[in-house]
């Protein structure tokens, strides 16, 4: 069973814009430090995750490799899922519950 568990909303992102799917929305320069801020106050509580999961949203990706510089998580431990964009709470829970017993500790870098 996990032990540890954050959940992390993914930066300030560009507004939506004509065009321009919500898949697609990219974080803003506050977005892009506050992410690297997150990343280096989890490497400061030497919080090592077993697990990184975050949507196929571009500005969750951007959060995830921000995080990421800090913690060093192995690529094979990172995983992006369709489930988790736009999913509600009961999704999460699943999600939650569906992440293997071996990982003690996982983030999860999603949405609202």
């Amino acid at each position: 069973m996990i032990k540890d568990l954050y959940l992390i909303r993914h930066g300030e992102a560009e507004e939506p814009t004509a065009g321009l799917k919500d898949v697609e929305r990219q974080l803003t320069a506050k977005g892009l430090q506050d992410s690297s801020k997150v990343g280096m106050y989890l490497k400061q509580k030497e919080f090592h995750p077993d697990l990184m999961l975050h949507s196929i949203a571009e500005r969750t990706t951007e959060t995830m490799h921000r995080i990421n510089e800090q913690l060093g998580v192995k690529p094979d431990h990172i995983e992006a899922s369709e489930e988790i964009y736009e999913a509600s709470a009961r999704i999460m829970l699943r999600v939650i519950s569906e992440i293997p017993a071996e990982m003690r500790s996982a983030i999860i870098i999603c949405h609202n």
